[in-house]
C-alpha cells in the first residue's frame, strides 16, 4: 500500500460554492492521507466541517495584511512540511506560488471556472488571471480543470497546456432523503400545489439574477401559479436583488434565503432548479439537484448541457424570453403531466448516478498527488 501523503489546500474562503464544497467533498471520501486547509479568509458555512474533517486547519486574513500573522502560518505550514500544495480559486493559486518557491514543494492548481475573463469580474483578478497565465508555464507541476471546456478556454489565453488535466466533481449525498415539506419555515402547503422554483447561486451578477426575475416576472403574466425561491451567500441580504423584486412587482411571489450547509433540504423543496448563470464550468449545483431527482432549466454555460442531457432545459444566456418560456414549460409538465414528471425525476437521479464515481475520481487524484511527489504506486 503506498504511504500516507501530506496535502495542504489553499482556498480563498469557505462558504457555499463549487470548489469549497469540492474541497470538503475530497477531504472527506480519503481517510488515508493527511489534509490541512489554508483559509485565506476566514469564516464561511464550510469552515467549521472542514476543521473537524482535516487534519489541520490554518487562516490568514489577507483583508487585514497582518504580516506577523503571515509569517506565523508560513511557519506552522514549514512544521507540518506538506508534500504537495494544491490551491482552488485564481487568488489562491497565486498564493501558492509564494509558498511553494518558499518551502520548495511541488504545486498544483484547482481551475474551476469556464471562463478566463468575464467582465463581470473585478479588475484585480483580470490582472491576477493574467498574471497566472504566464506564471503556469513554470510553477505548477499539474494544473486540474473540472471542464474540457475551462481546460480549452484557459489555454487559449496562455495557460500551459503540458500540464492541464480534467477531474471530475466529487458528489456526496446525504444518507438519509426525504421529500421536504417545509424549509427553513416555509410550508409547502401554503404554496397550494404552486410550482416551486429554486436557484442556489451567490448574489453576484455573474449568477444572472437580474435575468432570471425579469423571466420570472414575465412568465407571472401568463400564469400566477409559480413561486421562486432564491438562496446562497449574501441573497437574503442583497440591496440589489431586493430592488430588483420591488422594481419588478414580484414581492409575493420571491422568497430569500441565507446560506446554509443544508442545501440538499432545499432541493427536496422545490419542484424544479435553475441556473441563469453567465458563466460556469461544471456547476455542483445541477448534479445535485438533479442527483435528488429534480428536473432543471439552465443557461447554456460550462458542461450544463452535458450534465442535463434530454432531462431538462438548456436556454441561451441573457436570453429573458428563452428563461420565461422554460419556466412556463416546466409548470406545465409538472401539473398536467404527473406520471410522466415523475418518470423525469427518476431519470435525473439514475443518469447522475451512473456518471460520477467518487471512488475512480479519489484514485485519480491519489495518482496525481504522488506522482508530483515522486512516491511510486
Amino acid at each position: 500500500m503506498n504511504q500516507p501523503i501530506k496535502i495542504l489546500h489553499i482556498i480563498n474562503h469557505l462558504g457555499n460554492g463549487g470548489a469549497e464544497k469540492n474541497l470538503y467533498n475530497l477531504c472527506r471520501i480519503d481517510n488515508y492521507n493527511y489534509h490541512f486547509v489554508l483559509v485565506l479568509i476566514p469564516g464561511g458555512v464550510y469552515f467549521k466541517p472542514v476543521t473537524e474533517i482535516t487534519s489541520g486547519t490554518l487562516s490568514i486574513n489577507i483583508k487585514k495584511k497582518r504580516i506577523k500573522h503571515v509569517l506565523k502560518v508560513i511557519k506552522e505550514i514549514r512544521a507540518i512540511s506538506p508534500d504537495i500544495i494544491q490551491t482552488w480559486l485564481y487568488h489562491s493559486d497565486l498564493f501558492g506560488v509564494l509558498l511553494c518557491k518558499l518551502i520548495k514543494k511541488p504545486l498544483v492548481w484547482s481551475v474551476r471556472n469556464n471562463k478566463l475573463y468575464n467582465n463581470t469580474d473585478h479588475v484585480l483578478t483580470i490582472a491576477i488571471r493574467k498574471l497566472l497565465s504566464f506564471l503556469s508555464m513554470k510553477y505548477p507541476t499539474y494544473i486540474l480543470y473540472n471542464s474540457i471546456e475551462a481546460k480549452v478556454e484557459h489555454e487559449k489565453k496562455g495557460y500551459d497546456k503540458r500540464k492541464g488535466l480534467i477531474v471530475s466533481n466529487i458528489l456526496l449525498m446525504p444518507k438519509v432523503m426525504c421529500k421536504q415539506n417545509s424549509f427553513q419555515g416555509l410550508k409547502k402547503e401554503d404554496f397550494k400545489n404552486k410550482t416551486i422554483f429554486g436557484m442556489v447561486a451567490r448574489a453576484h451578477k455573474i449568477k444572472g439574477h437580474h435575468d432570471l426575475l425579469l423571466s420570472f416576472k414575465n412568465a407571472l403574466r401568463t400564469c400566477d401559479d409559480i413561486h421562486l425561491c432564491l438562496i446562497g451567500n449574501g441573497i437574503s441580504d442583497s440591496e440589489i436583488i431586493l430592488n430588483y423584486i420591488n422594481d419588478f412587482g414580484i414581492k409575493s411571489n420571491v422568497t430569500l434565503f441565507a446560506e446554509t450547509d443544508r442545501i440538499f433540504e432545499f432541493y427536496e423543496f422545490i419542484d424544479v432548479h435553475i441556473l441563469t448563470s453567465l458563466s460556469e464550468s461544471h456547476p455542483n449545483v445541477v448534479i445535485e439537484s438533479m442527483a435528488i431527482g429534480v428536473p432543471n432549466i439552465s443557461t447554456d454555460v460550462g458542461n450544463a448541457k452535458k450534465i442535463i442531457n434530454e432531462l431538462g432545459v438548456i436556454v441561451k444566456k441573457r436570453d429573458v424570453s428563452s428563461i420565461k418560456k422554460a419556466i412556463l414549460k416546466m409548470h406545465n409538465d409538472r401539473k398536467f403531466n404527473e406520471t410522466s414528471w415523475k418518470s423525469l425525476g427518476d431519470k435525473c437521479k439514475k443518469q447522475i448516478q451512473s456518471t460520477y464515481d467518487n471512488d475512480i475520481t479519489l484514485d485519480y487524484y491519489n495518482k496525481i498527488w504522488r506522482k508530483k511527489v515522486k512516491v511510486l504506486n
